[in-house]
């Protein structure tokens, strides 16, 4: 037992899993990450929200990055961020304990993590780390992919 989490059981937060693996990315230790995931979307309106308000982030921070080299690409990326802020948006009155500042801030979060990831897999000069970079980066967007019919 660390803490109040215990080793052999499951993390109770996801948010921080995700933070644990970006700390271990950004320090280039090896990372086997699953597949991507298909589960199915979430039931509860504040989970909605929360991956809705991720998924918004991570696109802003793609249309942001293929801004410096592909502008169409910059374009479907605002065109799929715009997407997620719809739907978090429609599902975030049923979401009755959450503010918008709430999904404001995972959305700045996520926007801020993936970021960093999709600039280290393109400008760092040690392969195996920038290879790290990019599927952390992929693993998000498949989340977020897998969220949305026809994704």
């Amino acid at each position: 037992m660390i803490g109040r989490f215990s080793i052999p059981g499951r993390c109770p937060s996801p948010c921080l899993t995700r933070c644990l693996i970006l700390c271990l990315a950004l320090v280039g230790l090896p990372l086997p990450l699953p597949p991507a995931p298909a589960a199915a979307l979430p039931h509860a309106p504040v989970d909605q929200v929360r991956l809705f308000a991720q998924c918004a982030g991570r696109y802003s921070a793609l249309a942001e990055h293929e801004a410096l080299f592909d502008g169409a690409a910059s374009e479907r990326a605002q065109a799929r961020r715009d997407l997620y802020v719809e739907l978090m948006e429609a599902v975030l009155p049923d979401a009755a304990a959450l503010s918008g500042g709430t999904a404001l801030a995972w959305r700045i979060a996520a926007k801020h993590a993936q970021s960093v990831l999709l600039r280290r897999a393109t400008f760092l000069e040690d392969p195996a780390a920038a290879a790290r970079s990019r599927r952390a980066a992929e693993y998000h967007f498949a989340e977020c992919r897998a969220s949305i019919l026809g994704g």
